[in-house]
């Protein structure tokens, strides 16, 4: 009988350490990494948490309300990044670790937190150059020309940082 009952607990704490096991392996939250984004003319690919959510047609763009600022005492007209992050996600999916990548056709790539944007001053913004957007302006870590991105291919949001 006493045999019986020590089987019946190992196989109990075997199914325990099964299903904390497999618990852990789904709620392991994602690792950010650049998604490699195949360059369709015309068009900026948005990713979020790594999988293609849809694809910005620079027409688009035109069409979306832009703000202008003032960068080295130019004055710039553009989108603000911000604003094309919303267009794509619901209002409070992200928090202030949240991270926005925007890459270029060479694969230069340019990252700033969520947090960290609100209160860039003047900020990021896509301006369109002939028939292609880049991206300027100023937030932590992107402080210099340097920093810019050419010819956008993507912008990549990981939601959880």
């Amino acid at each position: 009988m006493k045999k019986k009952q020590l089987f019946i607990l190992i196989i109990c704490v075997v199914l325990v350490a099964v299903i904390i096991g497999v618990v852990v392996l789904v709620r392991k939250p994602k690792t950010t990494q650049t998604v490699t984004a195949t360059p369709i003319p015309g068009t900026i690919q948005i990713i979020v948490d790594g999988e293609v959510k849809d694809s910005l047609k620079l027409t688009d763009l035109d069409t979306m309300t832009k703000s202008k600022f003032i960068l080295y005492t130019q004055s710039f007209e553009g989108v603000p990044i911000q604003d094309i992050v919303n267009k794509y996600l619901a209002e409070g999916t992200l928090n202030e670790s949240s991270t926005i990548t925007v890459v270029g056709v060479d694969g230069k790539t340019a990252s700033v937190t969520w947090g960290a944007l609100a209160t860039a001053d003047p900020g990021l913004f896509l301006m369109k150059t002939d028939v292609i957007y880049r991206l300027i302006g100023e937030a932590p870590g992107l402080y210099s020309q340097d920093a810019w991105i050419g010819e956008i291919v993507s912008i990549q949001i990981a939601t959880n940082g």
